[in-house]
């Protein structure tokens, strides 16, 4: 087997012949009403709708389409400002270390104990996860690992009391603000073009005051990772077949995709895991403007490393109630 390659862009946004599907929905919608209107003399609400859905599938600056942005800010507008915010009854673990890893020379054998975790988890049913969570704050670190699974990690981790306190919280448009302190989350989509990857993240906690790396890990079955490996290799192999018929010229960038696929299917019917990770980063403040301050420095640092960060705008109690992070509410 050749070397590995290296991560890619987000599966987030399923994409069929290089679009996204939302986009060629949009597009379908809007030449429908579009052609009932000149065709069968529909009315006016009938031109307008098809205005909106070709003007839904312009691309926006920050990676979404007006659609899904529109569909975004519907969402936060329609829900209360204040909820009350608890993590989920997860069993937690801590990571029992003293001094750095990497020196005294056990980092391996925690990433050893991780990836035989996952298959453990992968053996147990269709799907499962859990959450690492790498923590900096109060001049102290910490790395826990959270999942609703009652298998154990390993030696190296260490069962702790999980508190499940509901906690008064607000959201706001590019933050919460949970028991005075606000919070934000920067989502990482694509790393096709990292740089130093080994120490992107160790950097963070390195300068952040207070911070967490949040690393979320669904575990799909092995018989349904076999599944969706071939069908994702397979669909990516017809889009280029396509899209090579159109007359488009066949780029670098799809070749590496399409041999990422093929790597994937290969690996997961020879045994590996289906893993299917966010990485996820959340800033912390004891106001609304040092919490922008750092989300700012943050997602500079991440394009100087050759990640594209962005703020989840819209989204924050969504993510704060998926991700369900350990924060200090005290």
């Amino acid at each position: 087997m050749t070397s590995r390659i290296s991560l890619g862009s987000s599966d987030a946004q399923s994409r069929i012949v290089g679009i996204r599907r939302s986009q060629i929905a949009g597009f379908l919608i809007g030449l429908m009403c579009l052609c009932e209107y000149l065709l069968v003399g529909a009315g006016t609400p009938i031109l307008v709708v098809a205005l909106l859905a070709f003007a839904s599938v312009a691309p926006l600056s920050r990676g979404n389409t007006v659609g899904e942005f529109s569909l975004i800010a519907l969402r936060y507008f329609s829900r209360s400002r204040k909820f009350n915010w608890q993590p989920k009854s997860f069993y937690v673990y801590q990571l029992s270390q003293i001094g750095r890893l990497d020196l005294a020379g056990t980092d391996g054998d925690l990433d050893a104990s991780v990836e035989h975790y996952a298959r453990s988890l992968a053996l147990e049913g269709e799907s499962s996860e859990f959450t690492l969570s790498l923590i900096r704050g109060g001049g102290h670190s910490a790395i826990q690992l959270a999942t609703p699974s009652q298998s154990h990690p390993g030696d190296p981790w260490q069962r702790e009391t999980a508190v499940q306190i509901e906690t008064p919280a607000r959201e706001f448009w590019r933050e919460v603000l949970i028991n005075d302190r606000y919070y934000a989350v920067v989502s990482f989509d694509d790393f096709s073009l990292v740089t130093r990857t080994k120490h992107i993240f160790k950097r963070f906690l390195g300068w952040l005051p207070s911070g967490l790396v949040v690393v979320h890990t669904q575990v799909v079955g092995t018989q349904r990772g076999s599944k969706l490996t071939a069908r994702a290799a397979h669909r990516v192999t017809i889009d280029s077949s396509v899209t090579q018929a159109l007359g488009f010229r066949l780029t670098t960038r799809n070749q590496v995709q399409l041999e990422r696929k093929r790597q994937q299917e290969r690996e997961v019917e020879a045994g590996a895991t289906l893993l299917r990770i966010g990485v996820f980063l959340i800033c912390s403040g004891e106001s609304r403007q040092m919490c922008r301050a750092r989300v700012q420095s943050s997602i500079e640092e991440a394009r100087r490393s050759g990640l594209p960060a962005r703020l989840r705008i819209g989204q924050q109690r969504e993510l704060f109630e998926s991700l369900s992070p350990r924060i200090n509410c005290a």
